[in-house]
């Protein structure tokens, strides 16, 4: 009997295959800006579509709980301290609202949706392909621009693009004029950014390298392919994302054929790079210098320069209540406006800070507490892509603004998976 029952609320695979391929499909989806509602992407309007579809097909089946409470707590947290910063900054609620909205909607995906119906076999399959067909366009992209000097758009370039408010034609322009200066391209695939493509590789070979099947030809063949693509877009985030994913994957296959292994990786990459650059090492020495830079304090770009220090900048300016318990999500220009933060420092495009100082300024001390403390247990409990994939958060956490995000979304699925399955052979070997 008790079997019936639940045969009769389990939820059919074909609606887990649905928001598995949805959650794929979004991050393409949100480089175009939802016109009729420009605080949105196309992408995030697709998911809210679909997360009401399948709410309304599967009725009670889905259970809306969570197992994790510490994520929970999280963003319950956020919301009390957003609701507390609002009433003592006077701020305007509609504006807020819509950052708080969009935060709950990422965190219901995650927490919620994602317990009752993220397949993480669908997923992988969908990601490794997408990202398959992404880096054989940045290399089509990559020799097509360097032998024929034309450089092939990713998108419509009449259209919005949910990236600083371009067209599709204006980011078009910023990339020829970037490589005029440069001296090479960038290419972003079909995507707004080059670092967005590195991101997605960086999930992509961690499903590949990292999961409970054997590493035969085909796995390694496809790992080279997205690797080539990520160093094609002469990203430094692209670069420290590539060794973090090798060396640990040389650290997990030990004495098992890895030295043969290795030098047939390095020389494909390097023989696609040089080929593709035309044998001009200037290209190559301008991302390394980029690198070297991170670590040496040398002149960084000008968006790596702002992601790297400026949030630790307005967190070091506010006084230490803030510092305790943060000035809630959205509210910088009101805190500004207050002198909380100080007007030394530079606030154009505010919220443009790495996830670290985000959370930091956000939810203060406190915050950052609940949210390591959440991680740190689901680490101890994941199995070994979960645990690769908090690492790689981690990683692109320190570079990167991701918070609620298409790409945080792969990878909070994936490790919230990974403590559901820690004993289960839950990724299985893509074919």
């Amino acid at each position: 009997m008790n079997r019936e029952i639940e045969k009769r609320n389990e939820i059919p695979q074909k609606y887990k295959a649905v928001f598995s391929f949805s959650i794929v499909l979004m991050i393409w989806a949100n480089v175009y800006t939802f016109v009729p509602f420009p605080a949105l992407g196309c992408g995030e309007v697709f998911l809210i579509v679909i997360s009401f579809y399948l709410i309304i097909m599967l009725n009670n089946k889905i259970k809306l709980f969570s197992k994790n409470n510490g994520i929970l707590f999280f963003m319950i947290y956020g919301f009390i301290t957003t609701l507390v910063m609002i009433s003592m900054f006077d701020a305007s609620i509609p504006k807020v609202a819509i950052r708080m909205a969009r935060d709950f909607f990422y965190y219901f995906i995650i927490i919620f949706l994602g317990a009752n119906l993220f397949d993480i076999t669908i997923f992988k399959k969908w990601c490794v392909w997408f990202c398959l067909l992404l880096a054989v366009f940045i290399i089509v992209q990559t020799l097509v621009y360097y032998l024929l000097g034309y450089f092939i758009p990713g998108f419509p370039l009449n259209i919005m693009i949910n990236d600083g408010g371009y067209t599709g034609q204006g980011l078009y322009d910023s990339y020829l004029s970037y490589a005029n200066i440069a001296g090479y391209i960038r290419p972003n695939g079909f995507l707004c950014e080059p670092s967005h493509c590195a991101q997605c590789f960086l999930v992509c070979l961690i499903l590949i390298l990292f999961d409970d099947g054997k590493i035969d030809k085909t796995k390694i063949s496809k790992a080279v392919l997205v690797t080539v693509g990520a160093v094609l877009t002469m990203s430094t985030s692209a670069i420290i994302y590539i060794l973090f994913i090798w060396i640990n994957w040389l650290v997990k296959e030990g004495k098992y054929n890895i030295i043969k292994t290795f030098i047939i990786i390095i020389a494909t990459i390097i023989a696609f790079v040089v080929l593709f650059l035309r044998g001009n090492m200037n290209n190559l020495l301008a991302v390394s210098q980029r690198f070297t830079n991170l670590f040496t304090g040398g002149s960084l770009t000008a968006s790596s320069e702002v992601r790297m220090t400026k949030g630790i900048n307005i967190f070091s300016s506010m006084p230490f209540i803030y510092k305790l318990f943060g000035i809630g999500f959205g509210t910088y220009s009101y805190a500004y406006d207050r002198s909380i933060i100080s007007k030394d420092v530079f606030m154009a495009n505010n919220e443009y800070m790495n996830t670290f100082a985000y959370i930091l300024v956000s939810a203060g001390i406190i915050g950052m507490i609940i949210i390591a403390t959440a991680v740190i247990t689901i680490y101890i409990r994941s199995n070994r892509v979960g645990r690769m994939m908090i690492l790689a958060l981690i990683v692109m956490s320190l570079g990167s603004s991701i918070y609620s995000s298409p790409i945080c979304v792969w990878l909070m699925l994936v490790i919230i998976n990974s403590h559901y399955n820690r004993h289960k052979n839950n990724v299985e070997c893509y074919e």
